[in-house]
């Protein structure tokens, strides 16, 4: 999360005693600490720049994340700035700083400063404004009208990919579909010339099978009932789950050569696209 920088008009005090270019607690002129912000330890801070009271020509930029009385915690040199030993007397002040400057939102950079935080205060923006996440997430599927995965995005093609380089993936879909070598890589799903059907999820009318399981096509007899009096006795279908019953009766539907697999299936008309997953 993006911390909020806080900053206070005429914030200036002096060192009440020296540090060394190590320290990470300073202490101000006393009764001057209410002079400067109040940040909370990991949500907010302001700015510090220590320059020395005898030339005014060296100094050193520092984060104040808490402050107690006139005690200030302190992460030293910021902004390229070189951790010193400091010495009392030595001038403190809440100044505006060209870091200070980068870290406010600039009209002209259209919200790209929100982005460039990270997705921590994308989503902390999002909240605040009321705007819903509508964007695709790890494990998320589409079919794309190109042959090559767009950017973001893998072709959903059984592929063992790395566990650590595709780790927001591997976190959402584990090893349903394949656990890889065992180790540094995970499969994804492969979609490949399948059609997508709903999980049952329990409800009772595709029972049986586990999440992310594939099922094989179904078929078609090449026989009605009732036509021409020659029983059939008997006799399995094609995806063998069981025997025609002895009171139907057989009639080819084509007397043609036509002969193996696409005879026997139902498909129905359809365009190939690529399937790509979120990663």
């Amino acid at each position: 999360m993006a911390l909020t920088l806080l900053a206070n008009n005429n914030a200036k005090s002096v060192l009440a005693a020296g540090i060394s270019a190590s320290a990470t607690v300073i202490t101000v002129g006393t009764g001057t600490g209410d002079l400067f912000p109040s940040p909370v330890s990991g949500v907010s801070y302001f700015k510090l720049t220590v320059t020395d009271a005898a030339t005014k020509t060296i100094s050193e930029i520092m984060h104040v994340t808490s402050v107690s009385g006139d005690v200030m915690t302190v992460i030293r040199g910021q902004e390229g700035t070189t951790p010193r030993v400091w010495s009392t007397n030595d001038i403190v002040a809440n100044m505006m700083t060209a870091g200070a400057f980068k870290s406010c939102l600039q009209i002209d950079n259209n919200l790209s400063e929100i982005k460039e935080a990270g997705q921590e205060s994308v989503a902390e923006a999002r909240v605040n404004l009321g705007i819903p996440d509508i964007s695709a997430q790890p494990g998320d599927i589409k079919y794309t009208a190109r042959s090559t995965a767009p950017s973001g995005w893998l072709k959903a093609n059984g592929e063992a990919v790395s566990r650590t380089i595709y780790a927001a993936l591997f976190e959402a879909i584990g090893t349903t579909f394949g656990i890889g070598d065992g180790s540094t890589t995970f499969n994804l799903p492969d979609l490949r010339g399948e059609f997508i059907r709903g999980w049952d999820d329990g409800r009772g009318i595709d029972s049986g099978r586990g999440f992310g399981s594939a099922q094989p096509a179904t078929s078609l007899s090449p026989y009605v009932g009732a036509v021409n009096g020659e029983l059939i006795v008997g006799q399995a279908d094609v995806d063998g789950e069981g025997p025609y019953q002895n009171q139907y009766l057989k009639y080819a539907l084509t007397t043609g050569t036509t002969q193996g697999v696409q005879f026997y299936t139902v498909r129905p008309r359809n365009i190939a696209l690529l399937a790509c997953i979120k990663y």
